[in-house]
């Protein structure tokens, strides 16, 4: 997983394991339950500004906030609202590439705060087969 961020913008991108997982996670949550990721540190930015070393979850009360602190992204909420934020995260092993979903607030959306960071969830293109000797 790979969570990539600007002043601006937020993109989380991961296979559709990792992102299930992520979203099981979320919807598992019972109320002052926690739940941490940690991402891949070393992929390049691009086009992005910088990576984050992390995604959190704490399920507390309220709308669905995201927000980045220091170099993690956080996310908090009722249980409920997390688990709709977890539907964001299923993706089937048949998305292609660049499939993704945007979770971010808009006037009269209640289940997601007005001062939450805008987030895109994407599949991750597919690691490069290592070459081996021989082949």
């Amino acid at each position: 997983m790979v969570i990539r961020e600007t002043a601006t913008e937020l993109d989380l991108c991961g296979t559709p394991v990792e992102l299930r997982a992520v979203g099981r996670a979320l919807a598992a949550l019972g109320s002052g339950e926690r739940c941490r990721f940690e991402a891949d540190t070393h992929a390049d930015p691009a086009p992005y500004t910088r990576v984050l070393v992390a995604f959190e979850a704490e399920a507390s009360g309220g709308p669905v906030r995201l927000s980045v602190a220091g170099q993690v992204l956080s996310a908090s909420g009722s249980p409920d609202m997390l688990a709709t934020f977890a539907s964001f995260f299923e993706f089937s092993d048949d998305d292609r590439p660049g499939t993704h979903t945007h979770h971010e607030w808009w006037d009269g959306n209640d289940y997601i705060a007005a001062d939450s960071r805008p987030l895109v969830i994407s599949r991750a293109e597919p690691a490069a087969s290592p070459v081996r000797d021989g082949d």
